[in-house]
Order: structure tokens, then sequence, then C-alpha cells
């Protein structure tokens, strides 16, 4: 068995994340960003940092949003409480409102169509609320950059 120990790597960090081997950590701390090893004895704060002024991002939205109207309406199907849907045919309601997604301009868009596709199961309790990211978000950086290194 292999012996553990604990100790801290980073101190005065607001927020980290592991690579799927466990071999380095993102961290955040204010408006620094880095990668250190978990090897490191004790790393500081500017240790492995980043140069954030010149990163530039490309998203395309409308194949983002796309995956979210499949990956919401994948979660209906599979985790209704009624495995028969209440009788409706899901697959045809999938069909139907993605022919909208060409024209979903906005997560707002996105969320009133997910939202009229809910509401043809006729139970109020489904909600579809989306997440507005700000340019200044900084979970967003660290939910891509763990996108690319699992």
């Amino acid at each position: 068995m292999i012996k553990r120990r604990n100790s801290t790597l980073l101190d005065g960090i607001d927020d980290y994340d592991l690579d799927k081997a466990g071999a380095l950590v993102l961290y955040h701390s204010g408006a620094t960003y880095g990668i250190v090893r978990t090897s490191s004895i004790q790393a500081k704060v500017g240790d492995g940092h980043l140069n954030s002024k010149d990163l530039q991002m490309r998203i395309d939205s409308g194949a983002e949003w796309t995956d979210v109207f499949q990956e919401a309406w994948r979660i209906e199907r599979d985790c209704f409480w009624d495995a028969n849907m209440g009788g409706i045919d899901w697959v045809k309601i999938g069909k139907k409102y993605e022919v909208l997604m060409p024209w979903v301009a906005s997560r707002d868009d996105l969320n009133y169509v997910i939202g009229q596709y809910d509401r043809r199961t006729g139970y109020i309790a489904l909600l579809c609320r989306g997440r507005r990211w700000q340019a200044s978000d900084p979970s967003r950086f660290r939910r891509a950059w763990c996108r690319t290194t699992r």
C-alpha cells in the first residue's frame, strides 16, 4: 500500500484544478494564473505564471448551443421520472425543436427553445436556466483548460 502524505502545495490561491494524471495544478490567485507540478515541494503564487494578456479564445456559439440542446434533451429522456415520458414521442419532440437551432442567437434563445420542449412533458417542475459567462469569469478559463487536459 502506498503511504500518502498531507501537505500544502500552494497557499493564498482562489481556485485550482488538477490535470487528469494529477501531475499538474492550474491555479488562480487574484489576477494571476499559473501551472505548477504537484511534485514541487512548496510552490508560490507566481510560479509557473501564465501570461493571459494576449490569450484569445474562439468560440463557435452555434455548435456549443447545439451540443447543450442535445445534452439537455438526452438528460430529460434518461432521467425523466416516467420511462415512457408520459406517453409522448420524445424523439419527435427533439427533432421538432432542433430545427430551430440555426436561429438561436443567444443563451436566452437557447433557454427558450429548451423550455418549449420541456413544456411538452406537461410538468411545470422542469426549468431551464442557463448561465451567462462574463469575459472576466475566472472559472470559465478553468473549465476550458480542464476539458482540454482530461
